[in-house]
């Protein structure tokens, strides 16, 4: 999808920009600090702060909110049947039973009764697939014209969003189903030192997909128990529903890849006004589906800011088995200075950033619009657990 540029030729330019802002527009009023800086520090400062910010105004109201993965299938992912129109872990109706395969899933995942991210789930055979996308996701939706996918899930029946996908993407979402992320991070075993909340960003959405895929393969969701488990709620019983996403990755277990959607994050400001949305990129996403996905080369730089002889040596190694190119390892502007473990990411390479963070089990991610596409670098902090390189 292509977001175009108000010009002459298009008289409708402006409205589509005005509906973006009043219906993309982050609903806790975020703001983001684009233009008018004078150096790369200076823009990832007011980056930083405005984060912060955001995070502080999430909590204060209860309001919760990779590089692609390098995966490359051989076949050709099934379509998939109609939607059910609840929000919760709902059976399909007799209409949807009729023309469902039972192999795709959408799950919303939830924090404090808000949409944080919505996972893609694909089966077929003995493959399997995640796609996070993040909460901001822009969906085309006729007459409606572009609105996020969370605010689609809540305030439209959940056909409009699965005709939206199945028009964009040339496949069918399958039934939609709804998944507590606090209860998904801590059945993965998950105890994140800082806040637990899942940013509403291409960010959370590829952490909350490699959570899922972990679990998946750790063959902790293969019955109904497990599913059951992480409804947002205990209201109802939701057993016959739980067996069905039961099934759906009962013969894939250990096989399921993981995957962001493909696109890009929009901030900016317009009349004093902060905006975000996530930009997919829905031709990307159908090469993806067709197999004809060619796994893309991920660059990594690794820096030494911590002062400790080794120490970006130590992170190179771990990197290593992943299939990264790894660039000669060198020292940080900053060295010897630098307390805790930043994680650099070109635009599209969230995902793969997201993936290193968890296997440092440490740094904070940071986005550089000037860094070349599917480029990374990692400057190590005092904070890197060396000894996990050692063992």
């Amino acid at each position: 999808m292509n977001l175009e540029t108000p010009g002459a030729e298009d008289r409708g330019a402006q409205d589509r920009r005005g509906e973006l802002l009043s219906s993309a527009t982050d609903p806790t009023g975020r703001s983001v600090h684009r233009g008018g800086f004078h150096s790369r520090s200076e823009r990832r400062a007011a980056r930083r702060e405005a984060r912060r910010r955001r995070a502080m105004k999430r909590l204060s109201y209860m309001a919760g909110p990779v590089v692609v993965a390098i995966v490359t299938f051989a076949c050709l992912f099934a379509f998939f049947g109609g939607p059910s129109e609840d929000r919760a872990l709902s059976a399909p109706s007799p209409a949807d039973a009729e023309t469902s395969t039972e192999t795709n899933a959408v799950l919303a995942v939830e924090q404090d009764g808000r949409i944080a991210a919505v996972l893609w789930l694909l089966s077929r055979d003995e493959r399997g697939l995640v796609i996070g996308m993040p909460a901001t996701t822009l969906l085309k939706t006729t007459p409606g014209g572009f609105k996020t996918i969370s605010d689609l899930l809540v305030l439209e029946p959940y056909s409009t969003v699965a005709d939206a996908l199945s028009k964009a993407s040339g496949a069918k979402p399958g039934q939609y189903y709804a998944i507590d992320w606090a209860k998904l991070r801590a059945k993965a075993g998950v105890r994140p030192k800082g806040s637990e909340l899942l940013p509403e960003t291409d960010e959370g959405a590829a952490e909350a997909a490699q959570t899922l895929a972990f679990l998946f393969g750790q063959g902790q969701l293969a019955d109904a128990a497990g599913w059951r488990a992480l409804a947002p709620t205990e209201e109802t019983d939701k057993t016959a529903d739980s067996a069905s996403l039961a099934a759906l990755i009962a013969d894939s277990t250990g096989t399921w890849a993981d995957a962001l959607l493909p696109g890009k994050l929009v901030e900016g400001i317009d009349q004093g006004r902060g905006y975000e949305f996530y930009e997919p990129d829905m031709d990307a996403l159908k090469e993806m589906l067709s197999g004809r996905t060619v796994a893309r080369v991920i660059a990594v730089e690794v820096q030494n800011g911590s002062g400790l002889v080794g120490a970006a040596e130590d992170a190179a190694a771990l990197l290593e088995p992943l299939g990264y190119t790894l660039l000669p390892v060198s020292n940080s502007p900053d060295f010897p200075n630098v307390e805790y473990t930043q994680i650099i990411s070109a635009f599209d390479s969230i995902g793969e950033a997201v993936r290193m963070r968890n296997l440092f089990a440490t740094g904070t991610i940071e986005r550089d619009i000037d860094l070349e596409s599917g480029h990374l670098v990692v400057v190590v902090g005092k904070d890197f657990p060396l000894t996990a390189a050692e063992q």
